[in-house]
Parts: C-alpha cells; structure tokens; sequence
C-alpha cells in the first residue's frame, strides 16, 4: 500500500513530539513493505537550510519525503496563483501552509498515487486538501485518516485555561483544525484521554480510533538494565518546551522544596522557551526568576536537545518526570521507559496509558508539594526497589507497544478508512448524472456591465440550462438596448421586464421561477463567472449530497483587487462576519425552505445576502467551499458595498439580532469572545475610546435589547458622527 503522511515536523529541520511520533510510524510501516511519502513543512529561518536543494529526500527504497516551502514552491505557481498565497500570507500564514501543502500534494498526484493519507490535525495542514478533495470527482478522492495531538485549542485550554482563541495569529489556524476534524474520512487519537477532551470540545459525533504511538528508539521488547551513574548527584529530566501546560513552573517549585533538604539532587531542563502572552515575557526567564542564585548549581539548562542526542541524556539521569497539566502521549515518557529508566507522571494526560499507575509514580500536576513528595519517595528507595517500579511499568509499556501488535492495528485502521471512503462513493459517479442548472440575473441601470456579465455565463466549460434575466425596472436607456440587443442573438437567455421591486424581491422572484431546476445561481448583472465555475460546483453538489449550496472563493475587481479566501460559512463565525455574497453560490433549489426569503427591508442596506445565508445555515443546511477563485466580485466606487456607513451598520446589525435572536443567543459566548477580542486588537491599532465607542454600544444593545431606554442610547452612541 503507498501511504501519504501529512506532518508540520520532521526531524532533522524541525523537531517535537509530532515529528519524533510520525518518524516511528513511517519508518515502521516502511519496513514491512509499505511504500510512504512523506510530505512536511520547514522552518524557513533555519540557519544554513536551503529548501531548494533536498526538496525530495530517498531516505530509503520506501520511504520518501517531500518538503515544501511558500518560498520555493511559488516559484512554480501560476501569477493567479502567487496573488492567491500573497493574500493568504498576509491573513494568516498557517492559512497559506495549509494552501501550498493541499497544492503540493494535488500536484504530486497527477504523476502518482496514494492509497491513504494519514496527517497530523495540528496547524490544519489537511484542511485545504481536504476541501480540495470535495470538489474533485469521485474517483480520484483519496481516503484520510487524521491523527490528533495536542491542537492550538487544546494549548489555549492548558496555556491559558481557555478554549477560546486567546491569540489572534491562532485564529485562522483553530479554524484549520477544526475543518480537518469536521472533514477526515477517520479520526485517530494515540490515548483515551485525547479522545475525550476532543469529544466534548469540538463536539465530535464520529467515533474517535484509539492506536498508540509506535516506540521511539528501540524495539519495544529490548532489555535495559537501571543502573544509575554511582556519583554523588541523584539527577531529575525535565524534557519539553517550557510552557505553562508542560508543567514546568510547578517543576522549578518543586525542586526548590526539595533542595531545602537535599543538596545532592540536580534537576535538568531540556527544551525551548515559550512566549507567555499573559506576561508578554519568556515564561523560562521569568520562572528561573525563582531560583536563588545559591542554588543555581543545582540546575542545569540545557536549551533544546537534538533528537540523536536525547538517549544519552535520559540513560544519565535516576528519573524522568512528566510534570504536564495537559499532554496526549508524550514521546519523553514512551523513550524513558523504552530504555528502562523511570517516569514519573502527573495524572492529567495520556502518561498513565503508558506506564500506568504504580506506588507514588503518579501525582497532581498542580501541587509542588505532591510532586516533591513524590519525586524524594523514588529517589530515595534502593536500587532493588526501583528496579520493581521500572519493571512494572515496561511490562505494561510493552503489552501495548509490541511492534508486530501496532503494525496490524494500524494496518487495520487503514482498511477501516478505505472501507468508509468506499461507503461514500455508493451513489451513481459524477459522470452520469445530469442535473439542470438554472441562473438568474436582476438587472436595474447596468447596462456598461452586462456584456461581460453575459458573456461569463454562456461560455462556460459547462452550459446552463436555464437563463432567466429580470429587468427590474431599468430607467437607463443604456442598459434597455443591451437587453433587447442580447434578446436579439442568443435565443438562450429568457428576458422579463416589471416595474421597480428592488434586488431583494427580484431574487425571491427568481427562486420561485427557478423552482423546477435542480441547482440555481443568482447572479448580479455586474458580476463574472470564471469559465468553470458551473462545471466545478456542480461537481461539488452532485457528489457531496448532503451540502445544500456550495460557494468559491472570490477575486475582486476595479476599485478594489483583491481576494476573499474565507473558509467555509459556519457558526458561529457567519454571526459577526458577512461569510458569502449570493452571487457567489450555487444552491441545491430543493434545499430552500419555503419560508426563507430575502428581507426586502435590507435591499438599501447591502445586508441582505448576510441575512439570508444565516437563516439559511440556521435550519442546519450545510455550505460548501472550493478553495479556489471562480467568481469575480465587481467593487463600484457608487455601489452599495462603498456606500455603507455606520448609520446604516447600526440597522443592519439591529435586524440582524432581531431576526436571528435564537441563534445569536445560542453563540453568546462566542459573539460576545469576538467582540471583545476585536476591540482590544483595535484599540491597540488606534484611538482607544472612539473604537470603542464605534462598536462596543452596539452589542451590548443586543444584551439589553429589550429595555428601550438602553436601546436608544446605544442608537445615539453607534450613529454620533456618522
């Protein structure tokens, strides 16, 4: 089988538990026969690494790795191509690292092929390939299997007791991790306790795979004896990044009780620093802060370890401790117990799948005291007596690390993912279903546009079968004899005149002439289709039944170029940012409700598609994505997108919670994070009181609604000076 395995680490260039866990996987399955390819991303500020020399490495005859790099790999990128990551880039560079690996990959397929993809879910690198897969035929899908680690929720949760996005560089890459969890074919996660917390935070409904880690250094059935070094120093390894969620200031007190009556203990740190967001400081520094000056000898901080170098360093310790407040499965525990030397665990994380639980091995992560305690009972036991501990514990590691035993449940988990995808692909191929597409286009005073606007449309790679353009009452003589003159060369375009509605009630209309059709676009008469448009998202609809419309990215022209590369239209994301424009979807006609409309309230206040997709959305109807740019999104300097000013903000956002208060109320939380994360950010940017007096007011006119002398202060606040 040739397997594809996804990493954000892989050692020499970028270390870490998920590279140390994917090189023990790939080279395991490497060795029974199984062709990988590995396909990672590099640090591009590693000093004297030059991508463009080993961007494909043999390591052996059956295992290959791929690297990619945003600074090379754009060299091969069309010039649409380059704007694309240019954007994303300048959003959110984990949404970029995620695009060029779904690109990487696509393109390593048109030569190759893979059976199954494992990735990693942390950073979302799967993400886009994932959405890219849904908008490409049946038969070139390709099984995917999703490892969990310790994702940037997780971190927040453990870091800084939130499973909110604390740090806005994380946003996007939150957004990335939870795509690949809604979109994996199969989720695997190496320790019951993972699966758990991922289950109730990211309210996964598909069973979560227990397999663990394969062993690091050596087989896991390999004898070591414990032998500590006979010197006068009984040391302790600390092994990790120096972070809050590792652990490590409880660590530091802890030894700090300790060395009040031992003098002959030495506690070793190895691992990089961490940035403390809370403090805006080094979290090391500011914890080595603690330790005297007198007892400075008695620490040793060795920065960060190379992996080939780790061995040494944990056969020369008495005992390694794994102090985390929040871990999955780490590699320091799997690799100390592996060479027989002695772990001691906190209680919070997978160790205790590892090692189990075993006389004081075992103690709350946020008691220095305990930890102390625990750390002076080991120590102090004989060599006999520690040498039972240590044989305890490799007994149980060894029940479940068996080589031969993972090699199978692995291989197991692989048929698993095949046999699911096979499920999906039951209904009739792409190929031979046809569906009618119809599109409709209102039409008022726009007529300098409407030849391109055409044109789009009857072009494309795949016709339409319906065309139905209603002019709303156009005044523009212009625009008048454009009409008749398209009525007059292409017999496809049906042509209706009525007065004045508005753009609102001119939609409606069309969703109601349009009702027989199976998949329907309303464009507007100043917009263009990409030449494949039609031909892709019907694809998408056709082989994705259960998404009920599906849009793209888009490319903005005239007084603004641009891209809008947003992710896909969710909760509550879609409640405090207008996600799709509605020229932009195609929709599964059967999909609308009956009583959903557009509000022809909002046709002077360009709210109405944002209106429109969260009802749409609210009655649980999902909305596709293809990551690629196939509409063209014209900004007019007199359009109502440039006209929109506070004053009509403040409306807009009023009716928006009146009509949607249901859902609005079931994301409080979340609005309300958004909210407040936005001004701060702002405020930063700015003058701190005007933002806030621009923005603040009016969310909380949500919360108190419902007293009117509060609601019109808050309508003084939002519209003063607009």
């Amino acid at each position: 089988m040739r397997i594809g395995v996804i990493t954000p680490e892989y050692p020499p260039y970028a270390g870490g538990g998920i590279g140390t866990a994917t090189v023990s996987f790939v080279k395991n399955m490497a060795s029974i026969g199984h062709m990988v390819d590995v396909f990672a991303i590099f640090l591009p500020d590693i000093p004297g690494y030059d991508s463009s020399n080993d961007k494909d490495v043999k390591e052996s005859d059956n295992l290959n790795i791929h690297y990619m790099s945003y600074k090379f790999d754009a060299i091969s990128y069309s010039e649409s191509e380059r704007e694309v990551l240019d954007c994303l880039i300048n959003t959110d560079i984990n949404l970029a690292k995620a695009w060029i690996m779904s690109k990487k990959i696509h393109r390593f397929l048109e030569v190759n092929h893979l059976d199954i993809i494992f990735s990693a879910e942390y950073m979302g690198l799967s993400s886009y390939f994932l959405l890219e897969q849904r908008s490409r035929p049946l038969a070139q899908r390709i099984p995917l299997v999703l490892t969990l680690h310790t994702g940037h929720r997780e971190l927040n949760y453990a870091n800084y007791l939130s499973t909110r996005n604390i740090r806005d560089w994380e946003r996007g890459v939150v957004e990335l991790e939870q795509l690949s969890i809604d979109t994996a074919t199969l989720l695997h996660s190496p320790s019951e306790f993972l699966s758990d917390f991922i289950k109730r935070t990211y309210f996964v409904k598909q069973d979560i795979h227990i397999v663990p880690y394969f062993a690091s250094f050596l087989d896991a059935k390999s004898n070591c004896l414990y032998n500590p070094d006979d010197s006068s120093m009984k040391r302790v390894l600390f092994v990790g990044r120096m972070e809050r969620r590792k652990g490590y200031k409880e660590f530091i007190s802890s030894a700090l009780l300790l060395l009040k009556t031992h003098q002959d203990y030495k506690f070793i740190v190895a691992g990089g620093d961490w940035h403390d967001e809370f403090t805006d400081k080094s979290y090391s520094a500011e914890v080595q802060r603690l330790i005297p000056e007198g007892l400075m000898n008695n620490f040793e901080f060795k920065g960060m370890v190379p992996h080939k170098e780790l061995p040494a360093l944990i056969a020369s310790v008495d005992v390694v401790i794994v102090p985390s407040l929040f871990e999955n499965y780490p590699n320091t525990c799997i690799e100390a117990v592996q060479m027989g030397i002695p772990v001691l665990i906190s209680g919070s994380g997978g160790m205790k799948e590892i090692v189990g639980e075993h006389d004081f091995t075992v103690f709350n992560p946020l008691s220095a005291r305990e930890m102390s305690k625990n750390i002076e009972s080991f120590l102090e036991l004989s060599i006999e007596n520690k040498r039972v501990i240590i044989e305890k514990q490799r007994q149980f590691f060894s029940d479940k690390h068996l080589v031969d035993g993972l090699v199978s449940e692995y291989e197991a988990l692989m048929n698993k993912a095949i046999d699911l995808h096979a499920d999906s692909l039951n209904h009739e191929m792409d190929t031979a279903i046809r569906n009618a597409i119809g599109i409709g286009i209102p039409v008022f005073n726009t007529g300098q546009y409407l030849d391109e606007c055409i044109e789009s449309v009857i072009s494309q790679s795949r016709a339409a079968d319906r065309i139905l353009i209603i002019n709303d009452g156009s005044t523009d003589k212009h625009t008048l004899d454009k009409l008749q003159e398209w009525s007059n060369k292409e017999p496809r375009l049906e042509i209706v005149h009525q007065d004045n509605m508005g753009l609102c009630a001119t939609r409606n209309r069309i969703i109601e002439a349009l009702s027989k059709e199976d998949f329907i676009l309303m464009l507007d008469s100043d917009d263009v289709l990409h030449h494949d448009y039609l031909k892709k998202t019907e694809i998408y609809l056709t082989n994705n039944p259960q998404v009920s419309a599906v849009t793209t990215w888009v490319k903005t022209f005239e007084e603004v170029s641009s891209y809008w590369t947003e992710l896909p239209f969710k909760f509550p994301k879609a409640l405090f940012n207008n996600m799709i424009i509605s020229s932009v979807a195609l929709i599964r006609r059967a999909s609308i409700p009956s009583d959903l409309k557009y509000n022809e309230k909002l046709s002077p206040f360009t709210a109405e598609d944002w209106d429109f997709w969260i009802g749409f959305h609210k009655h649980g109807l999902e909305i596709g994505l293809i990551p690629e740019p196939l509409f063209n999104y014209r900004v007019r300097k007199n359009s109502k997108f440039n006209s929109l000013n506070f004053r009509k903000y403040a409306v807009i956002i009023d009716h928006l919670l009146n009509t949607h208060e249901d859902i609005y109320r079931k994301y409080m939380k979340d609005v309300m994070a958004e909210l407040f994360l936005r001004n701060y950010i702002e405020c930063r940017q700015g003058n701190f009181w005007a933002r806030l007096a621009n923005s603040l007011p009016g969310w909380l006119l949500f919360l108190l609604r419902k007293n009117a002398f509060i609601k019109n202060i808050g309508y003084r606040l939002l519209t003063k000076g607009s």
